[in-house]
């Protein structure tokens, strides 16, 4: 059962991304099984736990510039297919989609990079020694269930803030 979905996403692409890169697999596919054992809940050592945040941190800031280099190519295929209004109206909704999916990116990026921070400090101020055992419960550097979707709700909400006011104004 999937505890913390912004592992079990890091995970996913993570493994897609490690099919495509062959000459990471090595060094990336421990971090990979780590973020998926962080997302069924199971406890790691904190080093392990500080290596799949910043695993799932690198993923998805890949994932949200994998989503910017599209937008280019849809505004000219959106041109090239249906010219005047339409076309700039379908431009405008997938670039609004794939900004949205770049802002949600981004918002998990800060959320985990946050999480990986507190466990990096806890290990630096604990000794070497911590590396080895799992974060005390309560710990800041311990993944919350709720991390995802507070960074969702929140990127969700600023997003369509944005659009209303860029809509009002279109409208004037």
């Amino acid at each position: 059962m999937v505890q913390y979905m912004d592992f079990w996403l890091a995970c996913r692409f993570g493994r897609a991304w490690l099919r495509l890169r062959k000459g990471l697999r090595a060094d990336m596919a421990g971090p990979a099984g780590w973020c998926a054992a962080l997302a069924r809940g199971q406890p790691l050592p904190a080093g392990q736990m500080w290596e799949a945040q910043n695993f799932a941190v690198l993923v998805w800031a890949r994932a949200g510039m994998a989503t910017v280099l599209w937008i280019f190519p849809v505004i000219a295929v959106a041109a090239i297919l249906r010219p005047g209004q339409t076309g700039r109206d379908v431009a405008a909704a997938l670039i609004i989609g794939l900004g949205l999916l770049t802002a949600i990116a981004m918002a998990q990026v800060g959320f985990i990079r946050y999480r990986s921070d507190r466990n990096r400090l806890y290990v630096r101020k604990t000794g070497p020694s911590a590396r080895d055992v799992p974060l005390p419960p309560g710990s800041p550097g311990l993944p919350r269930r709720r991390d995802f979707w507070v960074a969702l709700a929140v990127t969700l909400a600023v997003c369509a803030a944005m659009v209303t006011a860029g809509l009002s104004a279109a409208a004037r």
